[in-house]
C-alpha cells in the first residue's frame, strides 16, 4: 500500500504542469525575498524624504508604463496560440518599440515641464531605457515553449542582481540618482537577458528578421484595436497610485515617503489579490456562462472568499502594524503606523475590486470597468485634496480606504442591477 502510495506521488510530481508551476512558485518566493530584503536596505538608508521621492519617481514611470500593458496582455495571449511565432515576435517587437517612444518622449516632455529639475531628471533616468522592454516578447515566447526552467532561473538572476546593487549602493553610501538608475536597470534587466539568450538560436533570428516590419501606421491602428483593454489597465494601474501621485503635489517628499512606506506593507497581503485575480480568469467564464445553480453557488463562494481574505488580511494589518513598521523600517518611520493602520481599511474593498476586475473582465465589460474605475481615480483625487490638508496623512489613507470600498460597491450594484450574465442578485443572495 505505502509502495502503491509512493509510486503515484512520483507520478504526480513528474506531471508536466506541475513542474512547471514549481519552478514559477519556487522561483517567485526567492525573488520576492531578495525584493523584500532590498526594500529594508534602501528604505532604511534613504530615510522618510529620499524615500518620497524614490517613490514618487517609480509611480511616476509606471503611470506611464501601463499604457503598455494593454498591448502586453494582448501579445500573452497571441504568442500562447501563434501559429507562427516569428511573425508574431516581430510584430510585437516593432508595436512595442513604436509605443515605448511615443510614452516615453511624453513622459519625459511632461516631466521636464510640470517637475522639479532634479525631480524630472531623474523621471527621465528611469523613462529613457523603456524601449529595450520591446524584447519582452521573449519571455511570453518562454511562457508558451513551457520553458519554466529558463523562466525562474531569469527571474532569479535578475531578483539578485538588482538587490546586490541595491546593497552595494548602500554599503557606498551613494546618492538617490544611483537608486533610480538600479530601478530603471530593473525595469528592462529581463527582458534584455531573453533577447541575449536567444540570440544564440540563430534560426529563429533569422526567420524573425526575414518577416515584414509593420509600420507606424499599423502600430497606432493596433492600439486602437486594443483601446478599451488598455483604458482599463490604464485606469485601474492609476487607481493604485494616484493618492501617492497627488499627495506628491499637495505635500513634501519626507511626508510622501512616510505614506509610501504604509503602502508598501500594505501591499505584502495584496499580493495575494493577484495571485486570486491571476488564478480565477480562466475559471470565471464558464461559472458565468452556466445557468445551474451550482454554477451561481460556486461564484457566491468565490466572491465570498475574496471578501474574507480582505477583511482578515486588513485586521492583521491593523493589529500587527507597530511591529511590521519597526521591523521593516525602524524607528524613523513610526509616524506610518497609523497611517498604516487606517489604510488596511481599503484592503477588502480592494480584494472585491479584484473580483469584479476578473468577473467584468470575463464578459468583456470594459466599458462598465473603465467608467468606474474613472469615478474611482476622480473620487481619489477629490477625497485626497480635500482630507488631507485637515487631516494629514490619515486623511489620505482614509480618502483611499472610501475609493476602494465605493469601487467595489459600485461594481457589485451593477452586477446586481445587470440583465446580461449570471445575475449577481440571484447568485449572490
Amino acid at each position: 500500500m505505502i509502495d502503491k502510495l509512493k509510486i503515484k506521488l512520483l507520478n504526480t510530481l513528474s506531471m508536466p504542469a506541475l513542474r512547471e508551476m514549481s519552478w514559477y512558485t519556487f522561483s517567485n518566493f526567492i525573488a520576492q525575498g531578495l525584493s523584500f530584503i532590498g526594500i529594508l536596505f534602501v528604505s532604511r538608508y534613504l530615510g522618510p524624504t529620499n524615500l518620497g521621492l524614490y517613490s514618487f519617481v517609480q509611480n511616476y514611470a509606471l503611470t506611464i508604463f501601463t499604457i503598455l500593458s494593454g498591448s502586453d496582455f494582448y501579445f500573452s495571449w497571441a504568442i500562447a496560440r501563434s501559429e507562427d511565432f516569428a511573425r508574431d515576435i516581430k510584430k510585437f517587437i516593432v508595436y512595442r518599440f513604436h509605443i515605448s517612444l511615443v510614452l516615453s518622449f511624453f513622459g519625459i516632455v511632461a516631466a521636464m515641464v510640470i517637475l522639479p529639475r532634479d525631480v524630472a531628471i531623474m523621471c527621465i533616468v528611469m523613462l529613457a531605457p523603456v524601449f529595450l522592454n520591446s524584447f519582452a516578447i521573449f519571455h511570453f515566447y518562454s511562457l508558451a515553449k513551457k520553458k519554466a526552467k529558463l523562466v525562474a532561473t531569469l527571474q532569479i538572476v535578475s531578483a539578485l542582481i538588482i538587490v546586490s546593487l541595491k546593497i552595494i549602493l548602500v554599503l557606498l553610501k551613494a546618492p538617490l540618482i544611483y537608486f533610480i538608475y538600479v530601478s530603471a536597470i530593473d525595469v528592462t534587466i529581463i527582458s534584455t537577458a531573453y533577447f541575449i539568450f536567444y540570440l544564440k538560436n540563430t534560426d529563429m533570428i533569422k526567420e524573425i528578421w526575414k518577416v515584414r516590419s509593420p509600420k507606424v501606421s499599423e502600430t497606432f491602428r493596433f492600439v486602437y484595436d486594443i483601446r478599451m483593454s488598455i483604458l482599463v489597465i490604464f485606469l485601474w494601474q492609476l487607481l493604485l497610485r494616484v493618492d501617492q501621485l497627488i499627495l506628491a503635489k499637495v505635500s513634501n517628499a519626507y511626508t510622501l515617503g512616510i505614506y509610501a512606506s504604509a503602502v508598501k506593507i500594505a501591499e505584502v497581503p495584496n499580493v495575494l489579490a493577484g495571485i486570486l485575480y491571476l488564478t480565477m480568469v480562466s475559471r470565471m467564464v464558464p461559472l458565468i456562462k452556466s445557468d445551474s445553480s451550482h454554477s451561481h453557488l460556486r461564484l457566491r463562494r468565490v466572491f465570498y472568499l475574496y471578501l474574507l481574505i480582505g477583511c482578515t488580511m486588513s485586521i492583521g494589518i491593523i493589529i500587527f502594524a507597530p511591529l511590521a513598521v519597526k521591523i521593516i523600517y525602524g524607528a524613523k518611520f513610526l509616524e506610518a503606523i497609523p497611517v498604516l493602520q487606517v489604510y488596511a481599511l481599503s484592503i477588502p474593498g480592494l480584494y472585491l475590486t479584484y473580483f469584479f476586475f476578473s468577473l467584468f473582465g470575463a464578459i468583456d465589460k470594459h466599458k462598465v470597468q473603465s467608467i468606474i474605475f474613472f469615478l474611482a481615480v476622480v473620487l481619489n483625487i477629490v477625497l485626497v485634496l480635500t482630507l488631507s490638508p485637515v487631516y494629514g496623512l490619515i486623511g489620505t489613507a482614509f480618502a483611499t480606504a472610501i475609493t476602494y470600498t465605493l469601487a467595489g460597491t459600485l461594481f457589485y450594484l451593477y452586477w446586481r442591477r445587470s440583465s446580461s450574465g449570471v445575475n449577481i442578485e440571484s447568485s449572490m443572495v
